[in-house]
């Protein structure tokens, strides 16, 4: 049914997501990370991934109105350091009762030991052992706002597979329990799957389908 929804809009012709609705709204104490992972060293690309970022980055400017200069675009590529950096970076920026935006496209998995989400730096391999250490779980996220309100949003798969249905290591699966997906009073999480979904793209519009009908 979602198929045919999509390609009945696409018929009737979809509106146009990368010209940023201006709304002259200010949020001068939220402070934001944009990520969009598209091209992957060592795994499957994720298609589109680089433009949905450039789309939210503009959203978070120009509609919800965070300062230019407190929101980090990252769509070149970006390792678990680098993440946490820009997010920890982030949280200094964050003024009092402010939040803390993330946005990411890219390829997620499971914790090999606990089953919590992670976010899969660009130089991921395909070994699911290494995931643990070059993966950035959403738990880690919440540590390194340091108390400031957390709005995460990401536009990935957990299951396994990327945005193209590909196995990120061939005939792997993740599981991610129910007790791991749970958020606090002053967090917000955003999935576009659940951890057996797929999170798949829109290529006629060229962005994935979470971020173009979100």
């Amino acid at each position: 049914m979602f198929l045919l929804l999509c390609a009945a809009g696409l018929a009737s012709g979809l509106p146009n997501v990368d010209t940023p609705l201006r709304t002259g709204n200010r949020a001068p104490h939220d402070a934001a990370v944009v990520i969009g992972i598209e091209d992957y060293a060592f795994v499957a690309d994720v298609p589109h991934a680089a433009k949905d970022a450039e789309a939210f980055y503009d959203l978070l400017i120009y509609t919800v109105g965070i300062p230019s200069d407190h929101v980090r675009l990252m769509n070149g590529g970006a390792s678990r350091e680098q993440i946490l950096g820009s997010i920890d970076t982030a949280a200094e920026q964050v003024g009092e009762n402010g939040t803390v935006w993330v946005y990411f496209a890219g390829h997620g998995a499971a914790n090999s030991s606990t089953g919590a989400r992670m976010l899969l730096g660009d130089d991921v391999r395909q070994d699911p052992t290494v995931f643990d250490s070059r993966g950035v779980g959403v738990d880690e996220l919440v540590d390194h706002v340091k108390g400031a309100n957390l709005r995460l949003i990401t536009d990935a798969c957990y299951g396994g597979r990327g945005r193209s249905g590909q196995d990120i290591i061939s005939g792997m699966r993740f599981a991610v329990p129910s007790y791991a997906t749970g958020a606090t009073t002053n967090e917000l999480y955003w999935y576009a799957a659940a951890g057996d979904q797929l999170a798949g793209p829109l290529d006629e519009v060229g962005h994935g389908a979470f971020t173009y009908l979100a």
